[in-house]
């Protein structure tokens, strides 16, 4: 009964989730980073693992890379379990995204937010659906997704809470509400963070040349993490396919040339197309998504970048 130890851990789940999803080794402190697992307990699983015959290494000595086992009709039954598991999520999204592009008066912004958006819920936690809507739409708000959501809830058989705040909400939070807006999963609408930093004091108008500058210093760090870990191009491609069920027809035609661009060309080539010199480089840089998927301390070596380039 090879699944009892294959599943048999929280530490092992968690790793061949995450290989699962990428056709890429991973270094292990990168694995570490990602699952949320000490160092030390990710090399004891991947110990193990292999040893089951699931996961092998490529390269050899310290640097050695994990990487899920594709061989064998295990390996697909486990591909297929996590396929399963990303779906439900999706269908998740996807069917919270349609219900606020029906609403009346829709969301400025609408998200999942909690355990469920950081991969930490139990069994019993809800999926906490938060909205963004105007002051005099709050009750409306809620007294109409009240019914669609409890009806979807019993359709996916999982509970599904609803909190609907105002602008003057978040604003009142002020950077006590950042750290968890910048872990939610975007359902519909812009992010909750970029309509938060609206609120901030708003700094002397830059020059269309200066905004140039900043974009291609964010792309130069972005382009500097995909030289190191190739996984940035799966969670700029999950967040894309996210991103595109509730957004705008303008919007939509700038994130599929990205979601063409990911599905085609080799990271190499997405580096170069993001730092080049080109009427496209720049327009790519406009709206890249690898700026919504990035970790807290990727967003720190990404801001290094750009400070580091004006001086």
């Amino acid at each position: 009964m090879p699944l009892n130890r294959i599943l048999g851990t929280e530490a092992n789940v968690r790793i061949l989730r995450l290989l699962s999803a990428t056709t890429s080794a991973m270094g292990q402190a990168e694995l570490a980073r990602q699952t949320g697992l000490n160092p030390s307990g990710v090399g004891r699983a991947l110990a193990g693992l292999e040893e089951l015959g699931v996961v092998e290494f490529a390269g050899g000595g310290a640097g050695k890379a994990p990487m899920l086992r594709r061989r064998g009709r295990l390996a697909e039954i486990l591909q297929s379990l996590f396929a399963s598991e990303r779906a439900r999520f999706d269908e998740v999204t996807r069917r919270l995204a349609t219900i606020c592009s029906q609403m009346p008066d829709p969301p400025l912004s609408a998200w999942i937010e909690g355990p469920v958006a950081t991969g930490t819920d139990s069994v019993d936690d809800p999926v906490v659906f938060g909205l963004m809507v105007p002051v005099k739409s709050v009750e409306k708000a809620l007294d109409a997704l009240t019914p669609v959501v409890d009806a979807l809830s019993e359709d996916l058989d999982m509970a599904i809470e609803v909190r609907a705040v105002t602008r003057a909400d978040l604003e009142a939070l002020g950077k006590q509400a950042i750290p968890s807006l910048q872990q939610v999963v975007s359902v519909f609408g812009p992010p909750p963070t970029l309509l938060l930093g609206r609120w901030t004091p708003v700094p002397p108008k830059k020059r269309h040349a200066d905004l140039d500058a900043d974009a291609l210093a964010r792309a130069e760090g972005v382009a500097e993490l995909l030289k190191k870990d190739r996984t940035l191009v799966d969670r700029a491609q999950e967040y894309l396919e996210r991103r595109m069920a509730g957004a705008s027809p303008a919007e939509r035609r700038d994130l599929a040339e990205w979601v063409r661009l990911l599905q085609v060309t080799s990271p190499v080539r997405i580096r170069r197309a993001l730092v080049a010199d080109t009427e496209r480089g720049a327009r790519l840089r406009q709206s890249m998504p690898f700026l919504e998927v990035l970790t807290p301390r990727e967003r720190i070596q990404v801001a290094a970048r750009r400070r580091a380039r004006k001086k």
